[in-house]
């Protein structure tokens, strides 16, 4: 019965969302207190729907603006729960609902649904069906979490306790693509006050929730460089102009950005990440290409080091009688998301995966793409066994679902009426490209910086009181700003918003958080007993002693190791000690 208080365990943090980013007052109104949503999570249809979407869209795990069989899933989800929405938005596979009457306020709550160029080695039952993609930095988990707050806002809006409405964004594309800006360029949030996201992180412990008021997360772009020289033989390199020099230098003196350039207080960040050139041992090249990316804590800061960047790169390769030039937001790894149409394996079947122990060795080895598509990398969550069994409400075998609806239109207060468009099978994606009415070009090739994510101070002073209110004031986590990005900031630059970050680590000792290059993970150990604690602040809440969860990576092709942390939804408050909230 041990893995049953496990379950209520994760309800208590999953349905954090619920109460973490709606109104204080949409809480309390009616006579609905925090017990009582807490109690309805904890139900056994909460947590078979939850548990069975999650393992679900895990199996099913698709790239940026590609993800037609997840879309499906979320649209079909929401038509069960009687819930209006509207798909294909912004032309993309981006699904926006709404719950409530359109009364002010509007909060938006936003989730991602994009998958990561990885290969999953993972033995559980419900381990990836499309080779060479994983859920690996936690979306499926999101999507997941905001269907199941979706079912118990929706029923509270049948009941009149809801005090406002709800927008749901399911966007694509937050990998690299800049999918949150299609979905704000689109008018998701027309007429929102508010907007909140949650984000998995294996940097801090479970049982906890981490954030700040400010800046959180840093601005981040990424850029393109090619060098031309003129080629030649090895043994005659007085006869040309050496790219691979020209190049070496360009990475050297591009440290210098930060190292001598910038206030030490101002804190930036440039990397360069691929260098090719050349195809022989005994030739010089005619030209080198150069990747890397930039990150900076203010939207100023970007544009200088773009400035920076290109002034280096153009002087540095004229000193050795070379040119060379940049490209900001070139996005090969978007096109080439959008060419692959051929994932192989079934759909996810109706109901998705039957629970069961896990057991055996489990891990993720690193595709070559992967360090392109993981801008998360800070507080990426990969999945690994569990022992909690659940169902999906959705069905996931290619029928379709929509709303009730005919049209789709927006009123003048904001409120997103439903569309019966079809859903796309979940056997096939379309064979054409979604329209896009924004005039985008499709595949994108050109994706802008992310601007750094900078919480509203009230949206996240509200979000803390409800953090502490709800698991104790040492649950909530003041964590230090990181120089990952996330495109939830182009929702906070159209309107006041706050991103937190649930723990889902086994301990604080995982600094780096990056667990999407990890080969080869040694087997877990069991679950470790768990008794109740009476002295918590509420009922049927389970106090868990925590061991050692560790796992330790080889990186192909590196002689480090890295740490990663594989832990299951249904277990991701099992590897941290409840005590600390008794009091």
């Amino acid at each position: 019965m041990a893995f049953l208080y496990h379950r209520h365990l994760l309800l208590l943090l999953l349905h954090l969302l619920l109460l973490l980013l709606t109104p204080a007052h949409v809480a309390a109104s009616g006579g609905v207190t925090f017990q009582a949503i807490l109690e309805e999570a904890r139900g056994s249809n909460g947590l078979a729907m939850v548990l069975g979407l999650r393992r679900a869209l895990h199996e099913i795990p698709e790239l940026m603006f590609r993800e037609f069989r997840t879309s499906a899933m979320v649209q079909e989800t929401l038509a069960s729960l009687g819930i209006p929405f509207q798909p294909n938005f912004a032309g993309t596979t981006g699904v926006v609902a709404t719950i409530g009457t359109g009364a002010e306020p509007i909060v938006a709550l936003r989730a991602d649904m994009d998958a990561l160029p990885i290969m999953e080695e993972t033995d559980v039952p419900f381990k990836s069906r499309h080779p060479g993609k994983m859920h690996a930095c936690g979306h499926d988990a999101h999507t997941a979490m905001l269907l199941a707050a979706a079912r118990i806002l929706q029923e509270r809006a049948r009941a009149g306790t809801l005090a406002g409405t709800v927008r749901l964004i399911f966007q694509p594309a937050e990998e690299g693509g800049a999918g949150g800006k299609r979905m704000v360029d689109g008018g998701a949030l027309r007429g929102v006050s508010a907007a909140f996201a949650l984000h998995v992180s294996p940097k801090i412990p479970a049982g906890y929730v981490g954030s700040r008021p400010g800046m959180l997360l840093a601005g981040s772009g990424r850029f393109n460089a090619t060098v031309w020289g003129k080629g030649g033989h090895a043994a005659m390199p007085q006869f040309t102009a050496d790219p691979i020099l020209a190049a070496a230098h360009v990475v050297s003196s591009l440290q210098a950005i930060v190292s001598r350039e910038t206030d030490p207080f101002a804190s930036r960040v440039v990397s360069v990440t691929q260098f090719h050139g050349g195809s022989a041992d005994n030739v010089i090249p005619d030209t080198v290409t150069l990747r890397g990316t930039y990150r900076a804590t203010t939207k100023e800061g970007l544009a200088d080091l773009e400035r920076r960047i290109a002034d280096i790169i153009d002087a540095q390769a004229r000193v050795f009688g070379c040119r060379g030039s940049v490209d900001y937001g070139m996005m090969d790894t978007v096109q080439a998301a959008a060419a692959d149409d051929t994932d192989t394996g079934a759909a996810a079947s109706d109901g998705g995966a039957s629970g069961g122990a896990a057991s055996g060795d489990a891990g993720v080895s690193e595709s070559s793409a992967a360090a392109e598509a993981a801008e998360a990398g800070g507080f990426c969550s990969s999945a690994g066994g569990g022992t909690a069994e659940g169902t999906c409400s959705a069905s996931s075998t290619g029928s379709t679902g929509s709303s009730s609806s005919s049209s789709s239109s927006s009123s003048s207060s904001g409120h997103i009426e439903s569309s019966a468009a079809e859903v796309p099978p979940l056997s096939e994606p379309p064979a054409e490209p979604l329209a896009d009415p924004l005039g985008y070009d499709w595949p994108p090739t050109r994706i802008p910086a992310y601007p750094p994510t900078v919480n509203d101070v009230s949206m996240h002073a509200l979000g803390r009181a409800v953090v502490r209110k709800l698991l104790g004031s040492s649950a909530y986590l003041e964590v230090d700003p990181w120089m990952a990005g996330e495109d939830f900031s182009f929702y906070q630059e159209a309107v006041p918003g706050a991103m937190f970050f649930l723990g889902v680590g086994a301990s604080g000792e995982n600094k780096s958080g990056d667990n999407n290059t990890s080969q080869q993970q040694q087997p877990l150990p069991s679950i470790p007993p768990c008794s109740p604690s009476m002295r918590m602040p509420f009922p049927s809440v389970w106090r868990c002693t925590w061991g050692s969860w560790r796992a330790f990576f080889w990186r192909r092709g590196h002689r480090h190791r890295d740490m990663c942390w594989f832990l299951e939804v249904d277990q991701w408050v099992v590897s941290r000690s409840f005590s600390r909230l008794k009091n």
